[in-house]
């Protein structure tokens, strides 16, 4: 009996309840960070013309389904720590001019027109140096 008394164990029960603690944390990090939220193709809404079915033939990627990267691609939680702790580590800041377009109907179209850090060249070789052009549009 006074070995019954040297060794108090826990009852069993209480490995129970690390496993339903660790699978409720499981579960709520899953359901926070949408990791398992069905991905689809984005739903096109345009008026139908000859160049609007152009571009959609044109731009098979623009009909596809987009699967993000696992873990950060479907939570913007994530993405936002991430930048938060390693997106200004050396990134340069970007020195551009916003200009401001007044449509016919009222509405302002806002923009950034960024100048190039440095010249883009292949091999560098300057006589083989290109313009580069991005556009990103967010509408709404």
């Amino acid at each position: 009996m006074s070995a019954m008394l040297e060794t108090p164990e826990l009852p069993a029960v209480f490995d129970g309840v690390k496993l339903a603690a660790v699978a409720a944390v499981l579960y709520v990090i899953v359901r926070c960070l949408n990791l398992k939220s069905p991905t689809a193709p984005p739903q096109l809404i345009y008026q139908d013309s000859a160049l609007a079915r152009f571009l959609i033939k044109s731009c098979p990627l623009l009909t596809k389904e987009y699967i993000p990267p696992l873990i950060w691609g479907k939570s913007g939680h994530i993405q936002t720590a991430l930048y938060g702790k390693m997106g200004r580590v050396r990134s340069p800041h970007p020195y551009g001019h916003r200009k401001y377009l007044t449509m016919p109907d009222g509405a302002t179209a806002t923009f950034d027109l960024f100048e190039p850090q440095s010249e883009h060249c292949i091999g560098g070789q300057s006589h083989s140096c290109w313009l580069q052009l991005i556009l990103i549009l967010c509408p709404g």
